[in-house]
């Protein structure tokens, strides 16, 4: 497993892995979800990036999320800047992008 300081994960090393996963799968409920809903709505941010091709769907308490590569740089980069955010969402944010990351064997701490 590589390991980097936490958000210090080269953009290069991200895509590299997320394109050759493909579409990223995930079903989030409580925090998680509230942290995730809170990175969707931003729509566009001050880099000009938006997510267009991913798949989210709420149902009021499960979010499914179905994330492109491309978008899971926005993603990942949204958790760890964490505009908007109070400090106990930050918190779970930034745990969300590290547990997104492990499972692609990319650590952070």
């Amino acid at each position: 497993m590589e390991s980097y300081s936490s958000g210090m994960t080269p953009t290069e090393r991200i895509k590299e892995v997320f394109e050759d996963y493909g579409n990223y799968p995930m079903s989030l409920v409580g925090e998680d979800r509230d942290a995730m809903i809170h990175v969707i709505n931003q729509g566009i941010d001050a880099h000009l990036e938006a997510f267009t091709e991913s798949d989210f769907s709420d149902d009021g308490y499960r979010l499914t999320c179905d994330v492109s590569p491309k978008d899971m740089l926005i993603l990942l980069r949204r958790l760890d800047e964490g505009v908007g955010m109070d400090s106990e969402t930050f918190c779970v944010a930034n745990s969300l992008r590290s547990c997104i990351l492990e499972t692609m064997d990319i650590e952070e701490i």
